[in-house]
């Protein structure tokens, strides 16, 4: 059961960083990051061309997740809670679907590596928090 729940648990917050882009719920610079930021926008580079999409699909994908947020409870400046990002799980996974590909269809093959890359990162530093006492 634990080892289901962590797997579960590790799905989650992939889903929800994948979401998360760069901004996720805090837009740009307006405010300070959460945990599910992986702050894209700071740490790759764009074309200026692809920053324009980038920054469309991040502020597209941030509403939509805030909303989901929103529905179930979840504080995204407080300690990731596991119950209720499984009940949103649904959801998550088929917001990300949708902004991979879109992401994919705007970034080079080499930029797409990165960005994964630093999702899988973010990824870890959700699951982490998941499991430290607040």
């Amino acid at each position: 059961m634990l080892t289901l729940r962590k797997q579960l648990g590790r799905r989650i917050a992939l889903s929800l960083l994948i979401l998360s882009l760069g901004a996720g719920l805090a837009h740009a610079e307006e405010e300070e990051p959460t945990i599910y930021d992986s702050q894209v926008l700071k740490r790759m580079e764009f074309s200026d061309s692809q920053r324009v999409v980038v920054e469309q699909i991040m502020e597209d994908s941030g509403a939509v997740m805030a909303q989901i947020f929103q529905k179930y409870n979840i504080d995204p400046r407080a300690k990731p809670d596991f119950d209720k990002l499984m009940a949103a799980r649904h959801e998550l996974q088929e917001l990300e679907a949708q902004q991979k590909r879109r992401m994919k269809a705007v970034l080079s093959r080499q930029q797409f590596k990165y960005y994964l890359g630093l999702l899988q990162i973010t990824a870890s530093n959700v699951v982490r928090a998941t499991r430290n006492k607040p």
